[in-house]
């Protein structure tokens, strides 16, 4: 089993590796730290894929700072859906004792 990483947990991994690579900490917007996240659904090496991909497009780009426009723009070249809110299924129609269900 893959184990997942957290919301916390992934931006210290990011400001980690940015910092070694001597990149500034402010590189990747709020916005686009959460996209990354959702996207990838925590799964370390998926993160690092997509952002190196959000990387080559940003320099390709000449931009300064990554965005969740950049972000998206990776999430598409790389097949994946950033997943939506969980749906919640309507509650089953409950019965009291004794009484039946109308036909």
């Amino acid at each position: 089993m893959v184990a997942k990483t957290d919301p916390a947990l992934l931006d210290a991994m990011l400001a980690h590796g940015l910092a070694a690579a001597g990149a500034p900490a402010d590189l990747l917007t709020a916005e686009a730290r959460l996209l990354l996240h959702r996207a990838c659904r925590g799964l370390p090496r998926l993160v690092s894929q997509l952002l190196h991909l959000a990387l080559l497009l940003a320099d390709e780009q000449e931009l300064p700072s990554i965005d969740a426009s950049v972000i998206s723009s990776a999430i598409a070249l790389l097949h994946l859906e950033t997943p939506s809110p969980p749906r919640v299924a309507p509650p089953k129609p409950r019965f009291d004792r004794g009484t039946k269900p109308r036909e």
